[in-house]
């Protein structure tokens, strides 16, 4: 899963509520996510939904 914003928009967290929708939606079809950090952004996001 690969999730982005505009710099402009960065400051509402919109990246974070819409990963842990998808992450909900993947779960309740029991769908398991893979998630690739590929930079600092996206480590941040991937452990404040819980990843370890």
């Amino acid at each position: 899963m690969d999730v982005d914003s505009l710099e402009k928009e960065r400051e509402k967290e919109l990246t974070l509520i819409c990963s842990a929708n998808v992450l909900l939606a993947c779960l309740d079809r029991q769908i398991s996510p893979n998630w690739d950090g590929h930079n600092r952004a996206a480590l941040k996001i991937v452990t404040d939904l819980g990843y370890i």
